[in-house]
């Protein structure tokens, strides 16, 4: 099989102490107060813990001392997990419960219920949809079967449209080293002029640590740090009109007289310029 649920793997009480430990309860109350989606942490692995893990064929690695955990609220958007090293399973365990939320694995849904672990092939599409946008919910992982952190891959996924239809599939362009601009868009989602591509709106980040945040917008051509995972969609907008020159109409051309030039033989008798040339005719007799 792809994909394994496993049931009650921590008791009603291990669950609690899970949740109310100070280093879990810290990023939860940081994470609320900053209003962050999500707050990745580790906890000290204690050999409780790890005797549970086994019992689910996670096999911690011998320089793994620290259980990666998560708070989240909302969805996650449907990805592929990867890691800097190889792995064949993900493995997430809820500690606590989201009524209406689903976790959805190659199709297929599953509940987000706590005491509740689920275990996948690696390359197998998930997210999660319905979940509640206000209440946090924490989990163990994501993670190896080699007990390590895995994740969505860094890459900035567009949603082309405003608002964003969560509902069609995301574009990756072939060039992912900057946040594209509206050369790049296929041209059946570029927003006709006098609108332009003003930036990209950050829906959503992977890692509070990363640089840009929800709700910042960034400018076409930014170059992109590729430790993070960021979904934007378009924000167009109409120009302001280019302001217009000053004009010069009605005022003298020069400022200084002493710069003006005449040509010669231009001034009036005495050497004073005037308005009208003088020339002498000589008569004829």
């Amino acid at each position: 099989m792809n994909i394994y649920t496993y049931k009650d793997i921590f008791t009603d009480n291990e669950l609690k102490l899970i949740e109310n430990d100070e280093i879990v309860q810290f990023y939860k109350l940081d994470a609320i107060n900053k209003n962050k989606k999500v707050a990745k942490f580790t906890i000290p692995i204690g050999e409780d813990i790890k005797s549970k893990l086994k019992l689910y064929d996670i096999m911690l690695e011998k320089n793994i001392s620290e259980l990666p955990m998560m708070w989240i609220k909302g969805d996650i958007h449907k990805h592929i997990d990867k890691a800097s090293s190889q792995f064949s399973y993900t493995n997430l365990i809820y500690i606590t419960t989201d009524e209406n939320g689903k976790l959805i694995i190659d199709g297929t849904s599953f509940p987000i219920i706590k005491g509740y672990g689920y275990c996948f092939k690696e390359g197998l599409e998930h997210e999660t949809i319905g979940t509640d946008v206000n209440k946090m919910r924490l989990m163990i992982g994501p993670i190896s079967e080699k007990g390590f952190s895995v994740g969505a891959a860094p890459s900035i996924f567009y949603l082309l449209d405003n608002p964003p239809n969560f509902t069609e599939p995301y574009f990756t362009p072939s060039d992912n080293s900057k946040f594209i601009d509206a050369t790049q868009i296929p041209s059946g989602k570029v927003v006709a002029p006098p609108y332009a591509l003003k930036g990209w709106y950050v829906y959503y980040v992977d890692d509070s640590n990363a640089p840009y945040k929800v709700g910042d917008i960034v400018p076409p051509n930014t170059p992109y740090i590729a430790d993070y995972a960021y979904w934007v969609y378009p924000v167009w907008e109409i120009p302001p009109p280019t302001p217009k020159p000053a004009t010069t109409m009605g005022k003298s051309t020069y400022s200084d007289n002493s710069l003006v030039y005449y040509k010669p033989h231009s001034l009036a008798p005495g050497g004073t310029a005037g308005v009208t040339n003088v020339r002498v005719k000589s008569r004829r007799t």
